[in-house]
């Protein structure tokens, strides 16, 4: 617009040019630009489809804001959409044109009057030779708008006043020409659905303008219970939509219809709607709660969460008879209808035991059950051990086992016991189940168990005390006596074996009978061919128990040697065959032979062997399993023709077993090569015995002093396994675990070597279960002597003069005594505290620990921190505690030990104080190694008394041997 003035009046203005922006053209009604096709300035649509014709438009200024003496000059741009006409221009007034039209920059030389607030700025005459629709558009210059993306006018009193222009619709389009508007419904019938009497449902309905210019709808409603939301009238401009939107309010029960009339381009839509009664209905988040274990005297809390998912408001009053659990709120409330409200319950029991009752809500509304269980707000009240085991049995025999329930608390308790599963071999003895009994505070009860098995399989029940969370798994295994004794495999074929070589076999003999028979294993003839390995001793064969004896085939000369395995009089003789040959010098077969020994039934094994060439020359492989239908098969090493000298070749054997029993089989590998035996074993249910080592060779032991290696047992079968070690000699023996692994579980065993004599000693271990290897024990004992001490040593002892580190033959529910003394102390200061955990083993109960020299301990058992307020001379015996326990189904050779604490005040020991200042002194296991003492005390071997012992190989335990 600065060019326009330029222009008339010769002038630049110097004023800073004010932007002004105006409000969306819908609201605006000062400053409107249109294009019209009447003399009256109100038709900005036309419709002529008759071709050819010319047409005359008028560009008019509505309602200036600015009008100091009249219009001085405009500028705009005119735009044609979809088609475009011939035109001519005539500008109002004394105007001219600084641009080329359509684009107008236009100054007046005389003022253009605004009569009426409005004033025409141009006509124009349009040639229409087509009935194509288009539209006029209205725009701001396309280069240096005086106003940025604005048309403008100017008064003609002050020119340096810039005003913008818009059209009416703030939209570009002016006008129409042959542009038809065209209504589209989405739908023309409209469903609001059932509702309840009284409420609301809002729909809406969109209408659509797919032709040209602008729709005009004014709807209007009919019908009970139908309202309009979106008043008209309403202008839908082309290719756009607008939303109308109705509610139905339902007042009466039944369907209702009714129609929304838009007018005579869009026609009606019908409308139904149906009023029905209120529905009730609810939810709530829990139809029930168990509380589960709460010290007796605490409070626990549940909340319940009600939602009103009707149409009606529920009036809740929520009431409970129980005194052990109470409601918040506990007054009447309402909640109105889709409202939720949270309810509290709180549990809080008065005594041990269990406890029920029913969150009632009000009418209309299911009670909620809850329950809850008051338990020992001590935490001392407990069961010992929490599993059993009654081994195996048979059909119509019984075993019993004891249970303890101690009452650590303060107050008396009254329980009873219960079994899980009534009706099976399992009972209760004495109490009988769900009688009570009484237990004082600070007392036991023994709970006497049987285990009755009628048929053979595994049996297992949980022993439960209700009130206390208190339970004990009980499992045991039911045999049926069939008055014979089996010896599987009935024969063994050692097949082909070099001279030199060895194979290995083995059988079981199993005690079917009702009576325990001797086994006495023996070979005829004895001579040097077979030999049995490592359980030839004599063994006293349980009813019902099994025993796994492994032969060895070592010939000595070639030939078909035979001999006859004879287990005593009540077992069958077995008899032993094997071929013996002289085999390539230069070829080996390792293993010779390959044994997969008990498998579960359906699983799958591999086992691999290796064909070793040290010969110079190649040696021919014709590889085969006989028989080839059975469950060996060959995975690997099937397509070796040839071993190269000096060179090895894998071979692979898989054993799936689909029937039970025992199988056997040969790996063919040729006419010139040794058959490699096959054997394996299935049961359906099968214990599988891995272990850590099949050997454990014992460093050098002095004789009356003692070592001891771990030994890991994992059971890998499909079946329960039961231990039952058992030593071919007397010079070992083990601190054992549980007498019970379950399926996948893993335990670990001490073994000791304690030896008598000077000499190499080599034994057996049988874990008692034909699913385990015999594991070979080897050691050597030299004499050993005595060294001064020199170190601070703690041990257990089971006698008041403080000797005996062991004890004997404990029956069930036996209370007994064991004292901690410190042997020999390396200074002579007072002991004034000592730090230190012990470890009992199962089937041990602590029932109270006396302090000498009124010690305070300020940890909990196991662990000890004890600060002694009357010191205790270094005496060659220094008695820090007195222990009393309570012994039930202990196992022999139950050890104790002393360990460090969790975290000791001396790194990984641990220690007493000493002295006026209590200075920390490191303290040992007088044994040497962890276990100082053991219980159930089972050996041949007469002791006297502990002693410990400094060799090269550390502190060792020792006892004189008489």
């Amino acid at each position: 617009m600065s060019r326009l003035c330029n222009r008339l009046h010769g002038a630049i203005f110097s004023a800073i040019l004010v932007l002004l922006v105006s409000t969306p053209a819908s609201a605006q009604f000062t400053d409107i630009v249109g294009i019209y096709f009447d003399t009256d300035y109100t038709q900005s649509d036309m419709v002529n489809p008759d071709v050819p014709h010319l047409a005359t438009a008028y560009l008019v200024l509505h309602n200036p804001t600015q009008t100091g003496g009249g219009l001085g000059g405009w500028e705009c741009r005119v735009a044609f959409q979809g088609y475009t006409p011939l035109t001519q221009w005539t500008l109002a007034g004394n105007a001219v044109n600084y641009k080329t039209a359509p684009e107008f920059v236009v100054g007046l030389a005389d003022p253009l009057p605004i009569p009426g607030g409005q004033v025409m700025l141009a006509s124009f005459d349009m040639m229409i030779n087509e009935p194509t629709p288009f539209r006029i558009e209205l725009l701001p210059l396309f280069h240096a708008p005086s106003i940025p993306d604005a048309m403008s006018y100017i008064p003609f009193d002050d020119k340096e006043i810039l005003t913008p222009m818009a059209t009416a619709s703030g939209d570009p389009t002016a006008a129409t020409y042959n542009w038809i508007p065209f209504c589209e419904l989405e739908r023309t019938t409209l469903q609001f659905g059932e509702i309840s009497l009284g409420n609301v449902v809002h729909r809406n309905i969109s209408v659509t303008n797919i032709g040209g210019g602008s729709l005009f709808v004014d709807p209007v409603i009919s019908g009970a219970g139908f309202s309009l939301v979106t008043t008209g009238p309403l202008y839908v401009p082309s290719g756009q939509s607008r939303t109308i939107s109705m509610t139905f309010t339902a007042s009466e029960v039944g369907p209702s219809t009714g129609s929304l009339d838009l007018g005579t381009d869009c026609g009606q839509v019908i409308l139904y709607g149906t009023g029905r009664l209120p529905i009730s209905s609810y939810t709530i988040s829990s139809t029930s709660h168990d509380f589960g274990n709460t010290p007796v005297g605490a409070t626990t809390q549940f909340n319940f969460m009600f939602n009103n998912t009707g149409e009606t408001a529920y009036g809740l009053d929520p009431r409970m008879e129980c005194l052990e659990f109470v409601p918040s709120p506990s007054v009447p409330f309402i909640v109105a209808a889709g409202s939720m409200r949270s309810i509290t319950v709180y549990f809080t029991p008065t005594t041990i035991g269990i406890f029920q009752c029913d969150l009632e809500l009000g009418a209309g509304v299911t009670p909620v059950p809850v329950s809850g269980t008051g338990h020992d707000p001590s935490g001392l009240i407990s069961v010992y051990p929490d599993a059993v085991s009654f081994g195996s049995v048979y059909g119509g025999n019984t075993a019993e086992r004891s249970v303890l329930v101690h009452n650590g608390s303060d107050v008396s308790i009254v329980v009873h016991g219960n079994l899980q599963d009534a009706g099976g071999p399992f009972s209760m003895v004495l109490p009988a189940a769900g009688v009570d009994v009484t237990i004082q505070p600070n007392y036991s009860r023994a709970f006497l168990l049987a285990f009755s098995p009628v048929a053979e399989g595994t049996f297992a029940n949980t022993l439960v005390f209700p009130g206390l969370g208190l339970e004990v798994l009980m499992l045991g295994y039911g045999t049926v006596p069939t008055g014979e004794v089996i010896v599987d495999p009935d024969a063994l074929d050692f097949a082909d074996t070099s001279v030199g070589g060895t194979t290995s076999r083995h059988l079981y003999i199993r005690n079917y009978t009702a009576a325990d028979i001797l086994l006495t294993p023996t070979l005829d003839p004895p001579g040097p061919n077979f030999s049995i390995y490592g359980s030839g001793e004599p063994v006293l064969l349980a009813a019902g128990a099994s025993h796994r004896v492994d032969i060895d085939f070592h010939p000595s000369v070639i030939g078909n040697l035979t001999a006859v395995f004879r287990g005593g009089t009540d077992v069958p003789d077995v008899p032993l065959s094997g071929t013996a040959n002289y085999n390539s010098g230069g070829l080996t077969i390792a293993p010779p032979s390959l044994d997969f020994g008990m498998r579960p039934l359906g699983s799958s094994t591999e086992l691999e062997l290796h064909v070793i060439n040290n010969n110079s020359y190649a040696v021919s492989i014709q590889s085969g399993i006989d028989p080839p239908d059975g469950p060996f098969t060959l995975t690997a090493g099937g397509s070796v023709g040839v071993v190269p000298p000096a060179s090895n070749a894998l071979f692979r054997v898989q054993y799936a077993p689909v029937t039970e029993g025992y199988h056997s089989g040969f790996l063919n590998l040729g006419p010139d090569l040794s058959s490699v035996p096959l054997s394996g074993q299935s049961n359906a249910d099968v214990p599988l015995c891995s272990l850590s080592s099949a050997q454990l060779d014992f460093p050098p032991t002095p004789t009356g002093g003692g070592t001891s290696l771990p030994l890991t047992v994992t059971n890998t079968g499909t079946a329960p396994l039961i231990l039952d070690p058992e030593f071919s000699c007397t010079t070992f023996t083990a601190v054992t675990g549980p007498d019970t692994l379950e399926v996948g579980e893993t335990a670990e065993m001490t073994v000791l070597f304690l030896p008598t004599s000077v000499g190499p000693h080599v034994c057996s271990l049988d874990l008692g279960e034909n699913m385990c290897a015999t594991v070979t024990l080897t050691g050597e004992a030299f004499h050993g002597v005595p060294v001064g001490q020199t170190e601070d040593v703690v041990g257990v002892y089971f006698d008041e003069s403080f000797e005996r580190w062991y004890i004997s033959d404990l029956d069930d529910n036996q209370v007994f005594e064991a004292y901690l003394v410190l042997k020999q102390p390396a200074m002579p200061e007072d002991i004034s505290g000592w730090e230190l955990r012990m470890l009992i083993p199962e089937g041990v109960f602590l029932l109270e620990t006396e302090y000498i020299g009124s010690g305070l301990n300020f940890m909990a058992w196991p662990d000890f921190l004890v600060g002694l307020q009357f010191p205790q001379p270094a005496l060659p015996n220094v008695h820090l505690a007195t222990f009393h326990f309570f012994s039930i189904a202990l196992a022999d050779n139950a050890p104790l030990a002393l360990v460090p604490i969790r975290n000791p005040s001396i790194p990984d020991a641990m220690a007493i104080s000493a002295g006026i200042e209590h200075l920390l002194r490191p303290v040992y296991p007088i044994s040497g190694q962890p276990v100082v003492a053991l219980l159930n005390y089972d050996s041949p071997v007469a002791v006297e008394g502990l002693v410990a012992r400094v060799t090269d190989h550390g502190v060792e335990l020792s006892w004189p041997v008489p």
